[in-house]
């Protein structure tokens, strides 16, 4: 209870919004057989959301960097 109450102090102070971050600090403490297989699919989900976000990130970029390549061309 110590950690999620300096979690919410920290993030208050920062003036962060993540109560994402406060929920898996919590869910542990509430779950009646807590294991390893949460730490693991928090890592698992997180790793995949960071996976897809870089991926959104160097496709954007590709296409925008594309479209400006366009518009200094006399076809463009």
């Amino acid at each position: 209870m110590l950690s999620m109450t300096m979690g919410i102090l920290v993030i208050k102070a920062l003036r962060l919004h993540l109560p994402p971050a406060l929920a898996v600090g919590l869910i542990p403490q509430i779950m009646e057989q807590p294991s390893w297989i949460y730490a693991a699919s928090v890592f698992t989900g997180c790793l995949l959301l960071t996976g897809v976000f870089v991926l959104h990130q160097r496709l954007f970029e590709h296409r925008r960097t594309t479209a400006i390549s366009f518009e200094g061309t006399p076809d463009g």
